[in-house]
């Protein structure tokens, strides 16, 4: 697979930025919604970046980062300076998924765990995902979501029906916003899926269970 280098761009923004603001320093955060490689394939551009955090890739690093001091059952509020996010500990796809809330503009950043495609859970992770979207239900209770924005897109826009696994092209694909009623069907989903889940679809997303995977 080929990797588009990421820091150049990012360097060009925070650039930008300083230049608008009489070169205030900026810290820059590396943090991902969880640990899988397709989404931390570019941390080592960074290592080297001064006034640079990378966050870790373990429930312990992520916890430890963010101050979450009951995981996975704690939400933390996470201050930028001027703007809260708040985390909210979503594991079951992967051990340390999280999704992040900006209150200013009421979108949810879902990850891996909801987004038009397949929903991968490993079977044995089951019980941790049903936990993360009742967890995620009654933040979305107390929250007004506009839109959640996930990080991939596998669905067509016919719903229910999603492209090839690995196809190359994705004609009339569907956006990548979800509604915030995705969250409520997502947990109607994941509590009727019992102890032995199957892929179930949904119009704009699919639960698919998948075997356990091999222990690091």
């Amino acid at each position: 697979m080929l990797w588009l280098k990421i820091r150049p761009a990012i360097d060009r923004l925070v650039d930008d930025w300083q230049a608008k603001h009489d070169n205030a320093k900026v810290r820059l955060i590396i943090a991902h919604s969880h640990g899988h490689g397709d989404h931390h394939a570019g941390d080592d551009e960074f290592r080297d970046r001064p006034d640079t955090d990378i966050v870790g890739l373990t429930p312990k690093d992520v916890a430890s980062y963010f101050h979450i001091s009951d995981w996975p059952r704690d939400i933390a509020r996470f201050d930028l300076g001027g703007r809260v996010l708040d985390i909210i500990p979503t594991p079951g796809h992967e051990p340390a998924h999280i999704m992040v809330y900006d209150g200013r503009t009421r979108l949810l950043f879902s990850g891996d765990m909801l987004y038009p495609g397949r929903l991968y859970v490993p079977t044995d992770k089951f019980g941790e995902f049903r936990a993360s979207a009742d967890r995620l239900a009654a933040f979305a209770a107390k929250h007004p979501v506009r839109a959640l924005l996930g990080a991939h897109i596998e669905m067509t826009t016919t719903p229910g029906q999603d492209y090839p696994m690995e196809a190359a092209t994705h004609p009339l694909e569907h956006p990548l916003p979800l509604k915030p009623e995705a969250i409520t069907i997502l947990q109607h989903m994941a509590a009727k899926a019992g102890p032995a889940p199957v892929i179930d679809r949904a119009a704009d997303f699919i639960v698919y269970p998948v075997p356990p995977r091999p222990a690091p």
